[in-house]
């Protein structure tokens, strides 16, 4: 590879995405709307023409074939043979996943999946914004309803959310999961209200385009997510990262994130209605 990267050689799926985060801030700025259309849409580079991606971002051909290069790959085809490569690798599925679980003990598998959890509720306390934090927190406590919209395995912790808030009082509303219904939830936002979603890797196209429509109507949203790539990341946003064991990622550090968050929201409500 002969490109701008002087970066450790990228021989798979894992060290690309790793590249393109590490080089995202000093990409130029249309270089990075492409590097966050990568990260976002991995089937897509994997399987569509030159063409056929610049038209789904509206640039130029020859905009892909710099990012490859500023990447440090010779051209467009060496960095989509990486994502066709894990595209192969996905197929396999959770039947994938399986066969790299190595322990045959239970026990063993247990400790592993354990450890897991810990390292993502230790990189949560290490690494989480606490000022975005509190006023993700103040906005939140002062909405008169916070819609909750995620989908595929963060939907399982806005779940959560929902259950929690609403036994604590605080009122929240499950965005649909359908796309045309969950748009049309937007327009009954009230101004007072916040928009809260959540969408890990491999991101929510739906989730992306739900908040980005948000946005558009001037609707009040923070977001959850795990990069500033990530489709849904914006200036009220909060970072955190899950580790995984054998490609199955822990949930500890956004389900602890969100217990946190209704048992705060729980306590303000309580002392609002106090006063």
């Amino acid at each position: 590879m002969d490109g701008h990267n002087t970066g450790k050689l990228i021989v798979n799926y894992q060290d690309l995405q790793g590249s393109i985060k590490s080089s995202y801030e000093t990409l130029p700025k249309q270089l990075k709307k492409l590097a966050s259309f990568a990260v976002s849409n991995p089937e897509e580079m994997a399987l569509s023409t030159l063409a056929e991606l610049a038209e789904a971002t509206g640039s130029h051909p020859s905009t892909f074939v710099r990012l490859s290069k500023q990447l440090g790959f010779s051209g467009f085809s060496e960095m989509q043979s990486i994502y066709r490569s894990n595209l192969r690798g996905t197929l396999k599925s959770y039947k994938g996943r399986l066969q790299a679980v190595q322990p045959d003990d239970i026990r063993e598998v247990l400790d592993l999946v354990v450890d897991t959890a810990q390292l993502s509720l230790s990189k949560l306390l290490e690494t989480l914004d606490v000022r975005q934090w509190q006023d993700m927190l103040s906005g939140l406590s002062g909405a008169n309803t916070i819609w909750l919209a995620a989908a595929g395995r963060s939907a399982v912790i806005m779940d959560y959310a929902h259950y929690l808030l609403t036994n604590m009082g605080v009122n929240s509303r499950r965005v649909s999961p359908y796309s045309g219904i969950a748009i049309r939830e937007l327009e009954l936002i009230r101004p007072d209200d916040y928009l809260l979603a959540m969408s890990m890797q491999p991101y929510s196209e739906d989730t992306a385009h739900l908040v980005a429509t948000a946005h558009e109507m001037d609707r009040a949203v923070f977001t959850i997510t795990d990069t500033q790539i990530s489709p849904i990341f914006n200036e009220a946003c909060l970072l955190i990262n899950e580790n995984d064991y054998a490609g199955f990622r822990s949930m500890s550090a956004g389900m602890a994130l969100i217990q946190t968050m209704a048992i705060e929201l729980g306590k303000r409500r309580a002392h609002q209605d106090r006063t």
